[in-house]
């Protein structure tokens, strides 16, 4: 989306071919920060194309990170065990390409 919609040509220096994504801080509006993600869509889907959940907590470190760094906590670490303790090594809550999520509505 970054690459061919002009709306976001701004982003382009985030899009990277042999990573899944990028991320900054970055602030929208003054003294707002945000947090940008850019996907690399091909390699996302391969990510998310495994048995276990372990691409989805790594997306969730990456925004946290992002999020320690914009507001500190000295928890941060903490969190990230009992977030890995409770998620890791379940199944993948993404749908393999082509078949609809079992938890969405038809």
């Amino acid at each position: 989306m970054v690459k061919h919609d002009d709306k976001f040509k701004h982003l382009n220096y985030l899009v990277n071919n042999k990573k899944i994504w990028c991320s900054e801080i970055a602030s929208p509006e003054k003294n707002t920060p945000g947090i940008r993600i850019v996907f690399n869509d091909d390699l996302l889907q391969k990510k998310f194309e495994g048995n276990d959940n372990s691409a989805e907590i790594d997306l969730l470190f990456e925004f946290l990170s992002n999020l320690n760094i914009i507001c500190p906590d000295k928890s941060y670490n903490s969190v990230k065990e009992s977030i890995l303790k409770k998620l890791q090594n379940q199944k993948t809550r993404f749908p393999p390409p082509g078949k609809s999520h079992p938890h969405c509505c038809s």
